[in-house]
């Protein structure tokens, strides 16, 4: 059988076990809290990734878009210069074909 300073000194080791515990019970539940915060954050940070992932590849293809459409007003405008030189060389060849009939 133990003595009365035995169990005292049993029951103070187990009141700081106790205590121990406890203060240890807190911590991991705060630290749970915090995990379960930053959880939320990367999950937030990832949903906004994959967000701007989308929007990226979007306007990505809308330049794409323009500048396909930009290549094909330029070769328009060409067009329209070289259909505008032949009209003039047209316009100059009748001139002097007037010309030359109007010498005969």
């Amino acid at each position: 059988s133990r003595t009365d300073a035995e169990v005292e000194k049993l029951q103070e080791r187990v009141e700081r076990c106790l205590s121990d515990s406890r203060a240890h019970a807190r911590e991991l539940s705060a630290q749970g809290s915090r995990f379960e915060s930053l959880d939320a954050s990367l999950q937030r940070l990832q949903a906004e990734v994959v967000d701007l992932s989308r929007e990226l590849r979007e306007e990505k293809a809308d330049k794409d878009v323009v500048k396909a459409l930009e290549e094909e007003v330029l070769q328009l405008v060409e067009q329209i210069e070289q259909a505008g030189m032949i009209q003039s060389i047209e316009l100059r060849v009748a001139g002097v074909e007037q010309r030359s009939g109007a010498l005969e």
